[in-house]
């Protein structure tokens, strides 16, 4: 009846998600309270979505998984491309 810690899953989890092969790991948030995982953040396709809840899912200690996770464009890749924009503005140049 050994229960692991929230944190202890947490750690876990962000290391499986990090290392997978098949997902992009970057813009997704992991949190657990009592073996519930929340992820949530922004994946690029709906496919990584399903696979981030699978991995979730087979984590040793988590009960449950709520799935908050968004498709499109990371945050992280919109905001490099309107910096880009902008300094293309200003030398009256197009972006790319």
């Amino acid at each position: 009846s050994y229960l692991r810690s929230d944190e202890r899953i947490t750690e876990d989890l962000n290391e499986r998600l990090t290392e997978d092969d098949h997902v992009d790991a970057g813009d997704i948030s992991v949190s657990v309270k009592e073996g519930v995982a929340t992820l949530s953040g922004t994946v690029e396709a709906r496919w990584m979505k399903h696979r981030a809840e699978d991995i979730a899912e087979a984590c040793s200690g988590v009960r449950d998984v709520r799935n908050e996770l968004r498709v499109g464009a990371s945050p992280s890749a919109s905001s490099a491309q309107d910096v880009g924009a902008a300094a293309s503005r200003r030398s009256g140049g197009t972006a790319h």
